[in-house]
């Protein structure tokens, strides 16, 4: 076998790009890929990137592949214009000591050799490659190829290598510019953009070949490096460059309410120099701790902190400035250069902070933004009182931007900034690990934990908690008193606390001006004002969450009847890193209680882990039900723990408190930050509510969705209960259409969670779950990588069941109901149906079917269990007039026994098609010639489009184990008019097919023939392993899947006069086709040429069907037999095709059977197979 596969690339886009230092250009192949490295296992499901090259490339490709790779070699790749000559000087001048005086003797393009530039320039008359081999050791080589065509002894001998990424929409600009410039390309951008797109330039695709050595980015020989962290630049002069703190004895830290590892802190080289100092600081009990991350609102509680604690002394206040109330610890550390005393912040500044401390009188007020970690020690010991305030790390990160550029003099771009707050190099970070561990020591009775989201929006309630924390009573209007001094109005105009001092020492350390001054010291108060502008800067401050009363003036007018007084409509302002497929995505405002505020930025800040499992749903969409499936599921099974822990327990409800007052110590948000790994967490958000890190974590995430009409009324039910509604079912239907109801709008929500790139989801349908239980256990096992046995599974699914679950007290959320009538006056109510959490089913029409499990020797790997389905509801029954058709019954997969309703219900109009038969009997080649007829022989889009697509098999998802799409919805939802392919007996049918009437074709062939070619598909398309004297012993005792089979043409024969039915044979098709088609294009009221006709012959022959992609099901038959055990055997979906096959296989005993079955079936029908022998001439079955 070759080594490479090359593909030249013709389109008219890849010609537009052609440039002639290259040549044209092919797709470079490698055949055999098993030698190349599996890396993390992230690119296990794709093929390793192929590559776009010149055809002069051939000529080098294998010399490259098979070039002499020494482990002292260094190899530096990347995809054009991904700052490769930048990290080949570097890596070069690291290797050679910064041997600065060579490196400008000797060009780089000698020292780094390109390796197959004399591949991609058939002009340029050096041979790379051999200069490679010269080089003296160790070797510097670059090269843009991908993975697969780089020299094979990489993966084995091992050498350096070093991967530089970078932004692709960068990379295409530069890339543009350079294939301009070098290559001499003269097309235009738009061409260059849209070849790029679609892998049509040199070394594209650039993606795969990224992810590719991402995947062995852990590989010890392999540095992966980012073009912009190499770019990023954030040191600022007032601070200099910076360092991480790690505190290494961390035994003497409290653990807190989970074990955490104590994060570090960046900060600056002359930090270290005190930082001895900070560590043995002496502490007093009556000391007051104001910690805080910067730009948490620190000024703001520390005014508000000292007086309080000071007996609201404003006197004082006024008179002496906040700096020297509450000092800055660590100030001087972070600010002194010049000074010979200290050095850390402001590098020149002019003080020593520890020192004011050490000196400052009792109760001392000390202000502090280090982590737990590098707190004086004795703080843990002595226990004074520690105040910290948390804030959105958004608000906080613009506010700290503003901050470092008049602060810290820092003069670069905000999204320089920005990614160095998100990489931790910004000073006092990580940022929300900081957070992380304060709040982790907050029940600590010593500990206040603020939110300055809460002080913002609720400030008399902070005021009330601290002073109930410092043990002070105030009036309450001292407290307004207060309030007010705390507003921005005031503290702005508050010399004492508005740090304008800090300005003026800022001007006077850095020797400049701070431009617009006052706006900066407005700045320094960034959280009450909406609008922050500097000269050359606009920012607009957002809150994350907007509530908007709700204007609809029925709502309005009757709320408080139907108890909703609190619904309100909540805006997401922060959905940029959402990954939904939706043009011009801008999410919806959401229908949630006034409570919201209490959750909302908790739950959008909250930390994910990797291994979290969350379920996200609609409400009333199943979501107890797929909790209690996936937490079985992942734990093992563990019945008795699912019994003895309740499921909220197990996975709590996070959003549940922003919809609700919980009574003590209910908190399922609380419950689920603190939950240990792995977790489980359920919520109704939308994915614009969700927390932020779901996003770029990707924890296992479970979508269920449910038909709108059955959820709303299930939610009424539910609201009553649950949420005291007290209104009808008309009102809240009509609440809901307009949405108005907790979590609405429905469809919205439906949508955003199906259009999410999301690659760790399964999206579930409770349809499916209902209808076919252990298909979506065997789903949710693949999901998740569990394996359990058959036996396991039955007992799961039993657990599952509708009337376990109703009494499993474990979720059936008894109690809450309880509560919930209790509280409301509604005891009467607590066995009323209705008031269940678990309503009881609807009642199906258990009376139309009758269905019986049937033991068999038939079981198969595509349909292991059948059962006989009987109809007992004869209504618009086309043949109740004969006594024999009575009760008519059929077999059918067990799996059908889910679908049988949903069939019987099936929406059917009067423009359908209908393709009837039993199995094997030219299905297939009907659907052609019935679509094509009726579609004005219209060969262009048979050819485009897939025969299944276009004549769609109503049942197959029905009668499958293995496959779990539910075709019967996706049949009911194609775009009319619909032709629909169906093997289901005339019983079994939509009961509209004999009201509406549209069109239906069947079509009958020689039970023998059908037997030999049926037994052909069952046993590889269906993976049956069983003899072929069971399967034709079934037939004849109509036990095989879809039989009876005479009966199943008997009763369309006896429909064959109806105006809507045309009854087709397939010997008459067989032998003369040409013939027939007259009067099939007269039941589809067409007239065509005799030309045409002819056309249409030929396009319907055997030779034709079988070559024609669109129709010879070769795909779904690779498909099924690898699906059901049958890998690599030999098998044709078009076989033969011949009339009177079955005397080349079937014995003379069988034969005689069957002719024996044939008689007895047909007695008293006018009804006759054409049992004739013909020529074998070649035509098409299915």
């Amino acid at each position: 076998m070759d080594t490479f596969t090359y593909k030249p690339l013709i389109s008219k886009l890849a010609k537009a790009v052609h440039v002639a230092t290259n040549g044209p250009l092919v797709e470079v192949h490698l055949n055999d890929t098993s030698d190349l490295p599996k890396g993390d296992g992230s690119r296990a499901t794709a093929s390793p990137a192929h590559c776009v090259l010149n055809e002069n490339y051939k000529i080098f490709a294998e010399r490259i592949r098979n070039v002499t790779v020494y482990e002292d070699d260094l190899w530096i790749v990347t995809a054009p214009k991904c700052g490769t000559t930048w990290t080949q000087e570097m890596m070069w001048l690291l290797d050679h000591n910064l041997n600065y005086q060579q490196a400008c003797e000797i060009n780089l393009i000698h020292r780094s050799i390109f390796i197959e530039f004399c591949a991609l320039v058939p002009a340029f008359e050096q041979d790379t490659i051999a200069q490679v081999e010269k080089m003296s050791r160790p070797r510097h080589i670059k090269s843009h190829l991908p993975m697969a065509l780089l020299p094979k002894q990489l993966w084995t001998v091992r050498p350096r290598i070093v991967y530089c990424a970078r932004n692709p929409k960068d990379m295409v600009t530069s890339f543009y510019h350079h294939y301009c410039h070098m290559h001499g390309y003269t097309g235009s951008k738009d061409a260059f953009l849209e070849a790029i797109l679609h892998d049509f330039v040199m070394f594209q695709p650039q993606i795969p070949h990224t992810l590719d050595f991402w995947s062995l980015r852990n590989e010890s020989n392999i540095l992966f490096i980012h073009f912009e962290e190499m770019k990023r630049a954030v040191q600022a002069p007032l601070h200099g460059r910076t360092v991480e703190v790690h505190l290494n004895d961390c035994s003497y830290l409290p653990t807190g309410e989970k074990l955490r590892k104590p994060t570090h802190c960046v900060l600056t080289p002359q930090y270290v120099t005190q930082a001895e100092r900070i560590h043995n600081l002496t502490v007093y009990e009556d000391d007051v701790w104001i910690l805080s991350f910067p730009k948490c609102g620190t000024t703001w509680t520390q005014e508000m902190v000292w007086l309080i604690s000071h007996d609201l002394d404003y006197q004082t206040a006024a008179k002496v400035n906040l700096l020297d109330r509450s000092i800055f610890l660590e100030y001087d550390e972070l600010h002194h250069r010049r000074c010979t005393k200290f050095s850390a912040f402001v590098l020149n500044y002019p003080g020593d902070t520890i020192e004011e401390v050490e000196k400052a009188p009792r109760p001392r007020h000390i202000q502090c933004h280090l982590p737990v970690a590098l707190l004086p020690k004795q703080i843990w010991s002595v226990r004074p009182r520690l105040i910290y305030c948390a804030r959105n790390p958004k608000d906080a990160t613009v506010s700290f931007f503003h901050h470092y550029r008049h602060l810290h003099g820092y003069r670069g771009s905000m999204e320089d900034f920005l990614e160095a707050i998100l990489t931790n190099q910004i000073l006092f970070g990580p940022q929300i690990p900081h957070t992380l561990d304060y709040w982790n020591i907050r029940r600590q009775m010593n500990v206040l934990f603020l939110h300055f989201e809460e002080m913002k929006t609720n400030m008399s309630e902070v005021l009330r908690r601290v002073c109930k924390y410092f043990s002070k009573t105030y009036t309450d209007a001292q407290l307004a008193e207060l309030e007010r001094h705390l507003s921005f109005d005031v503290m702005k105009n508050n010399k004492s606390a508005n740090n304008s001092c800090v300005l003026e020492l800022v001007e006077s350390l850095s020797g400049k001006k701070v431009e617009n001054f006052q706006q900066v010291a407005l700045q320094l108060f960034v959280p009450f004002v909406s609008i922050v502008k500097d000269r050359t800067f606009e920012f607009e401050l957002k809150m994350t969450f907007e509530y908007i009363d709700i204007q609809d003036p029925v709502f309005k007018a009757t709320c408080r009847d139907r108890n909703e007084e609190d619904y309100v409509l909540v805006r997401c302002n922060d959905y940029t890193n959402v990954p939904i497929n939706l043009p011009h995505w801008t999410p919806e405002p959401v229908c949630l209680s006034r409570r919201y505020e209490r959750v909302g930025q908790t739950i959008k800040q909250m930390e994910v882990r990797p291994d979290d499992v969350w379920i996200v749903t609609y409400p009333k969409s199943g979501t107890t039900w797929t909790q209690e499936l996936i937490w079985l599921v992942c734990n093992g099974l563990d019945f008795q723990k699912a019994k003895d822990v309740p499921l909220d327990a197990r996975f709590p409800f996070i959003d549940l408190s922003g919809l609700r007052d919980l009574p003590e110590p209910f908190n399922p948000l609380r419950d689920a930050l603190e939950m240990s790994s792995p977790r489980f967490i359920k919520s109704h958000l939308p994915p614009a509510f969700l927390p932020n890190a779901l996003w770029t974590v990707q924890p296992k995430l479970v979508h269920v969705r449910r038909n709108p009409k059955s959820v709303a009324v299930s939610y009424y039910h539910h609201s009553v209960s649950l949420h005291c509604y007290s209104g009808t079912l008309d009102q809240f239907v009509r609440s809901m259409m307009n949405e108005l109801v907790y979590y609405s709008p429905y469809h919205k929500h439906l949508i955003e969670c199906s259009e999410l790139r999301y690659p760790n989801m399964l999206s579930l349908c409770f349809e499916d779950m209902k209808r076919d239980l252990p298909g979506a256990i065997r789903q949710v096992c693949h999901f998740f990588n569990k394996s359990y046995t058959e036996d396991q599974l039955a007992q799961l699914a039993a657990h599952l069941g509708f009337d376990q679950m109703r009494q499993n007290s474990a979720v059936n959320r008894r109690q809450w109901i309880e509560y919930n009538l209790v509280r409301t006056n509604r005891t009467e109510k607590v066995n009323d149906n209705d008031m269940q959490f678990i309503r009881r089913e609807s009642a199906m029409a258990s009376n139309v079917f009758t269905i019986t499990d049937i033991d068999t020797k038939l079981g198969c790997p595509g349909a292991s269990a059948f059962v006989q389905i009987q109809l007992n509801d004869l209504t618009d029954h086309p043949l109740t007039s004969a006594s024999e058709h009575t009760r008519p019954s059929a077999i059918v997969p067990a799996k059908f026994r889910n679908y049988a309703q949903q069939v019987r219900d099936f929406q059917v109009y009067d423009d359908d098609v209908w393709i009837v038969t039993y199995p094997k009997c030219g299905t297939t080649w009907t659907q052609e010639m019935v679509w094509l007829i009726d579609h004005d022989l219209d060969y262009q889009t048979a050819r485009d489009v897939n025969l299944n697509t276009r004549s769609v098999f109503l049942e197959i998802g029905a009668i499958a184990d293995k496959i779990p799409v539910d075709t019967v919805t996706a049949a009911a939802n194609l775009k009319r008019p619909r032709h629909i392919k169906s093997h289901l007996p005339l019983a079994l049918l939509p009961r509209q097919l004999w009201t509406v009437k549209p069109k239906i074709v069947y079509v009958a062939r020689n039970p023998k023939d059908v037997a030999v070619s049926y037994l052909h598909h069952y046993q590889m398309i269906m993976g049956y392993r069983g003899t072929k004297e069971a399967f034709l012993d079934g037939l004849l005792e109509d036990r095989v899947m879809f039989c009876p089979q005479v009966k199943h043409a008997l009763d369309f024969w006896v429909l064959k006069d109806e105006p809507n039915v045309l009854f087709l044979t397939y010997e008459s098709m067989k032998r003369d086709l040409r013939s027939l088609l007259p009067r099939v294009c007269a039941f589809f009221g067409k007239s065509y040429t005799d030309e045409q006709l002819d056309e249409l012959t030929t396009h319907l022959s055997f030779d034709q069907m079988k070559k024609n992609p669109s129709t010879n099901n070769d795909q779904m038959v690779r498909s099924a037999m690898k699906m059901n055990g049958r890998e690599g055997e030999q098998f044709e979906f078009m076989r033969k095709g011949i009339i009177g096959d079955y005397r080349n296989e079937m014995s003379q005993e069988y034969i005689e059977k069957f002719d024996r079955f044939i008689e007895q079936q047909l007695a008293g029908s006018d009804f006759k197979y054409d049992l004739r022998l013909t020529r074998s001439l070649p035509t098409v079955i299915d």
